[in-house]
């Protein structure tokens, strides 16, 4: 960073840490895989969150499908997670970064899957409880929705997370020279 070869730049959204880098309390611990997991209070939030999500879903039948993809799903994200915080203290910024655009997006679809799994709980509440005949086609409308975005959103992670544990760091070796004749 001193000689200029490559920036850096952060975001603080810790808890009780607010912008004060001596009060960070996220860590990256190695497993036995050979990730480093981590532990801090804004990614574990969020994975309580869904878990939350995940576990009032597994109290409908219509719903348990879609709980086991996303937990299947989240689980994923963890794991890739866990292998660029690897990358990152293994070969630094530049590699870890490289395929920051595919991680967001992983991220994201997982973010949304978990809001359609939330909305699928609270349809299946109100359909429980006798919902008003003028308003079954909202519900079952929100129900498509969910069931569409699981069944064609939801599978493009898998990709992601291939190309995310991929150790060939193609983006990082690619050079300019290649491509000027």
């Amino acid at each position: 960073m001193r000689s200029g070869e490559w920036q850096g730049t952060m975001a603080l959204t810790e808890p009780e840490a607010g912008s004060s880098l001596s009060d960070i309390t996220t860590m990256a611990e190695p497993t036995e895989k050979g990730y480093y997991r981590i532990k801090g209070q804004a990614f574990l939030l969020y994975i309580n969150e869904i878990e939350d999500t995940i576990g009032a879903a597994q109290q409908y039948n219509a719903l348990k499908g879609f709980a086991n993809d996303l937990n299947t799903t989240l689980t994923d994200l963890q794991d890739v997670t866990q292998h660029l915080v690897s990358i990152a203290q293994q070969q630094g910024p530049e590699a870890f970064l490289a395929d920051a655009t595919l991680y967001l997006e992983f991220f994201s679809i997982v973010t949304i899957a978990w809001q359609w799994l939330l909305q699928g709980v609270a349809v299946q509440k109100v359909l429980n409880n006798g919902a008003k005949k003028t308003d079954q086609n909202f519900y079952q409308g929100k129900m498509f929705t969910l069931r569409y975005f699981f069944a064609y959103e939801l599978p493009k992670t898998l990709g992601l997370a291939r190309r995310l544990l991929d150790e060939d760091r193609l983006t990082v070796e690619m050079q300019t020279d290649f491509f000027n004749d």
